[in-house]
Formats: C-alpha cells, structure tokens, sequence
C-alpha cells in the first residue's frame, strides 16, 4: 500500500485501494434499523402530543376551578347584599 504525499487534504490516504463497494440493495438489518428509526420517532411525538394534551387538560382543569371559586364568591356576595337589603 503506497500514500500519495502531494498535498495536505490527500496525505495519508492510501491511493491504490478503491472506495468500499456499496451494496445495490439494502440488506434487512439497515432497513429494520431505518423503520426502527422510524418507529422511535413516531413513539416520541406520539408521547409529546400525549403530554401536550396533558398539559392543555391541566390548564382547563385550573381554569375551571378559579372559574367555579369566583362563582362561589360571587354568590356569598349576593347573598350578603340581599340580607343587607332585607334588614335595612
């Protein structure tokens, strides 16, 4: 095996062995980790659209509890302002 010392970007690089040959068609096992890839993707957005609705379920949850504390407030005040009217 012989190296080419001409320039820099080439020095160290055997000249006489050919690139390695690549395969026409894809054996199993690459294809397999191509939709294995696949796969994990599909899995990992699934789960970021599972917490994502979490997430939106969560604020609804706390809005409707603020929401509900208001309308109760709201009532007590009501019904002081009637008792208020009644005694007077």
């Amino acid at each position: 095996m012989t190296h080419a010392v001409t320039d820099d970007h080439t020095a160290g690089r055997p000249t006489d062995s050919p690139a390695p040959a690549v395969p026409a068609n894809l054996p199993n096992r690459s294809l397999e980790m191509q939709l294995l890839h696949e796969d994990m993707a599909r899995a990992h957005m699934a789960h970021q659209r599972a917490e994502s609705a979490h997430a939106v379920r969560t604020l609804r949850m706390a809005a409707a509890v603020r929401a509900h504390r208001r309308a109760e407030r709201a009532t007590v005040r009501a019904r002081r302002l009637v008792m208020l009217a009644v005694v007077r």
